[in-house]
């Protein structure tokens, strides 16, 4: 197979293109045509050495990627629900072996999900990895569907134009209803307010001009995609029994996480702190794919890369100045 991958660690450049041994199909895996992934920051990390969970990271020459979108080719013996020529899109995490940025891919058939036919390839390839995030992150730790009907929720996105960000903006709308009001607010740069105020959200602040720890407001939920901030710089914006949730798995935010989950167990009121390390999970993808089909998501796209231009799609990475997903074409 065509693939991109590395034989050390080190900066953009020591990704590589070339032929490497096609993956094998195992017995409850399909083997995928893969058109196309996308970067996430933790593969800037990986490529790197400096991932937070880098033991969980495949041997060299390693394969980066997670999420794939593409045309099944063959299925494993104990795979149902799934057919050759299905089009599907799923993720694989560093236990699961990683290996996206390539033209096959063999993938667990319970982390993939049929792709919605309503969108581009390129929206595609950027929505599982970074939809499964913000949808963990507001349902399973900050249980948004799980709040009374006679309260409104009140929702702050930090980071709101990147990847995760402006899936969650989306999610968190799309998750209002007639019994329950959600309202969205976003952070973000100066050149992108026009865009996150166009995925739902209520108002939006500029962190270039607003200094976060002079914001007003109270928030049952604060969902920090970037990593730069804590329940402490947020305090005076979080509601009693507020949840914050960040997407940094430091020792120390893994350890508040278990402390508050145990708070919680004794219904001690506090505010939740949460860690969103996402995982696979067909039946939230196929939820995910129903709101693309109802078209209460848009996946956004910063720009789209090919193979060759790998190292590329890493320096955009690395900016900070991407807004929506990065894309890899692995199929011309």
């Amino acid at each position: 197979m065509q693939a991109v991958f590395q034989t050390r660690n080190g900066k953009p450049d020591v990704l590589l293109r070339g032929e490497l041994p096609a993956p094998t199909c195992g017995t409850n895996d399909v083997l995928v045509s893969n058109l196309a992934t996308s970067v996430n920051p933790r593969d800037c990390l990986i490529r790197a050495g400096r991932y937070q969970l880098q033991f969980l990271v495949p041997k060299f020459p390693l394969v980066l990627g997670s999420d794939c979108y593409g045309r099944i080719v063959s299925t494993g013996a104990g795979v149902s629900g799934f057919k050759k020529g299905d089009l599907v899109y799923g993720l694989k995490n560093p236990s699961h072996g990683l290996g996206t940025y390539s033209n096959q891919v063999s993938i667990p058939a319970e982390n993939i999900a049929l792709a919605p036919n309503t969108i581009s390839t390129d929206q595609a390839a950027g929505v599982p990895l970074c939809a499964l995030t913000a949808w963990q992150a507001l349902v399973d730790h900050a249980e948004l569907t799980t709040a009374s009907s006679s309260h409104a929720k009140r929702v702050l996105v930090i980071g709101a134009s990147g990847g995760v960000g402006s899936f969650a903006v989306q999610i968190a709308k799309a998750l209002s209803s007639k019994n329950r009001t959600v309202y969205v607010d976003g952070i973000c740069s100066t050149a992108n307010i026009s865009l996150v105020q166009s995925l739902g959200a209520n108002r939006v602040f500029d962190y270039k001009t607003q200094d976060i720890k002079k914001l007003n407001g109270e928030y049952d939920i604060i969902f920090d995609t970037v990593g730069r901030n804590s329940p402490t710089t947020c305090r005076h914006l979080l509601s009693l029994d507020a949840t914050f949730v960040t997407t940094l798995p430091t020792p120390g935010f893994i350890f508040k996480h278990w402390v508050s989950k145990f708070m919680s167990l004794l219904s001690i009121s506090h505010i939740r702190n949460r860690v969103v390390m996402v995982k696979p999970n067909q039946v939230q993808l196929r939820e995910i794919t129903r709101l693309i089909e109802q078209e209460a998501i848009r996946p956004i796209v910063d720009s789209v890369y090919s193979m060759a231009e790998a190292s590329k799609a890493h320096e955009r990475s690395q900016s900070k100045r991407a807004v929506g997903k990065i894309i890899i074409r692995t199929q011309t």
